[in-house]
């Protein structure tokens, strides 16, 4: 039941900074017409991808988190610009096209960290998914190597084995794993 109310909070919280960033973008477009500044692409690209997210989340996506990770990254970055004029940190000019430098800004960047610091276990499961997959895919790619290393092992002689198991912390866990197989399908064979 307490599981229930964190992942129902946690639900609240993503709803919670999306509010936040349409609010930013609200009040930008809002100055624009009554001070007549001009958006530049990135905030038009900001409204659209904030709409996307919005939407995802609304929905029963599978993406629906990774969508306020993206726009916060990319809104990070100055790629997506939910503010008017450069509240950044500067890496170079682009030039007067209407595009926004790649640059950092900090109030996004900020909001970033509080979103970090308030899912950081959905965050650090989503990161860990995407730069070495899921516990399937890992789980997988595991026995690939285990076989691939039982079929290298297996061309070996009795004397081979014998060197290869003196030296078996030298080896990566699932050439371990293989040589255990090994010796126990040759311990039946003797």
């Amino acid at each position: 039941m307490a599981h229930l109310r964190s992942a129902n909070m946690k639900g609240k919280f993503d709803y919670i900074f999306l509010g936040v960033l349409g609010l930013l973008l609200a009040n930008a477009v809002i100055q624009s017409y009554l001070y007549q500044y001009l958006l530049s692409i990135n905030n038009y690209l900001a409204v659209i991808a904030w709409v996307i997210a919005l939407t995802l989340r609304l929905g029963t996506s599978r993406y629906r988190r990774q969508a306020i990770g993206w726009l916060l990254i990319l809104g990070t970055l100055n790629v997506l610009s939910f503010t008017l004029g450069r509240i950044t940190i500067s890496i170079g000019n682009i030039s007067d096209t209407g595009v926004e430098a790649i640059s950092l800004n900090p109030i996004i960047l900020a909001i970033s960290i509080a979103y970090y610091l308030t899912n950081k276990t959905a965050v650090n499961r989503i990161l860990t998914n995407v730069f070495q997959g899921t516990k399937d895919e890992q789980e997988k790619e595991r026995d690939k190597q285990v076989h691939f290393y039982l079929n290298k092992f297996s061309e070996c002689d009795s004397q081979e084995l014998d060197t290869l198991l003196k030296n078996f912390d030298d080896y990566p866990p699932e050439a371990q794993t293989a040589l255990k197989q090994i010796q126990t399908g040759r311990l039946y064979k003797d």
